[in-house]
């Protein structure tokens, strides 16, 4: 379901997805912590830890990409609905927006669930 946004929705939409943006990085950065305090970094060979999280960093650095780079205003809504979807958006923060939008999102939120 796709909801054509106002441009007040559009504003307030683009808050959130910087907020989304912030979580993602902080997640990765956490999971970058994790991984360099694993055992396996500790004692690996730091040639293949290196390309290890190299490979982590590329990987991630496309997904950023592919979600954030050239947003569009028609892009905002289901980027809204996929960071609520992957639970980066929470309830919380979608209830900025008007009673419509939290309804459709939260309805295609769970279709997709259920898919």
């Amino acid at each position: 379901m796709y909801i054509e946004l106002s441009k007040k929705q559009q504003r307030i939409a683009r808050t959130l997805i910087k907020t989304g943006l912030k979580r993602e990085c902080e997640n990765f950065v956490k999971k970058i912590s994790t991984f360099t305090q694993s055992a396996n970094y500790q004692s690996g060979d730091p040639q293949e830890t290196y390309w290890a999280l190299y490979e982590k960093v590329k990987t991630f650095d496309k997904h950023i990409a592919r979600r954030y780079d050239g947003m569009k205003n028609s892009m905002l809504y289901i980027t809204i609905l996929s960071l609520f979807y992957e639970k980066v958006l929470l309830l919380e923060d979608i209830a900025v927006f008007g009673e419509d939008v939290q309804k459709a999102l939260i309805k295609t939120a769970k279709e997709l669930e259920n898919d």
